[in-house]
């Protein structure tokens, strides 16, 4: 149970610990206000859509490959904003940052579920 719980905090410190930094970058490559808004909120957008379906999805097939489909998503976005410049890089980096938490969180919390004991889901 407690690995569950591990890997769940690993994975939201490591992805969440750019947000700070997303606007400062978002400026020093040229990009209007505006653009930066849409930018730092495009991973809210993707992650609000897919998440119902990867739900579905993890119930259907299997959680734990569900979590690690939404890691990869997460390196493959950190790639793509390390090795692209532009505000439309960092637009599709936070938006595939979004489908790996609609891919991870939905199997997370449900194993976290299976595993409680009995009497002990709140």
């Amino acid at each position: 149970m407690w690995r569950i719980n591990i890997v769940t905090m690993l994975f939201f410190m490591l992805l969440q610990v750019v947000v700070p930094l997303i606007p400062r970058y978002a400026l020093e490559v040229g990009a209007e206000p505006f653009m930066i808004g849409i930018a730092v909120s495009s991973i809210s957008v993707s992650a609000l859509v897919l998440r119902p379906l990867s739900g579905i999805a993890s119930d259907r097939w299997s959680r734990s490959k569900m979590m690690l489909l939404g890691m990869a998503f997460g390196v493959v976005a950190y790639a793509v904003l390390y090795a692209f410049a532009g505000i439309n890089a960092i637009i599709v980096g936070r938006l595939l940052e979004g489908i790996g938490i609609a891919l991870f969180v939905p199997s997370s919390m449900a194993s976290a579920v299976d595993m409680a004991p009995e009497g002990k889901v709140g």
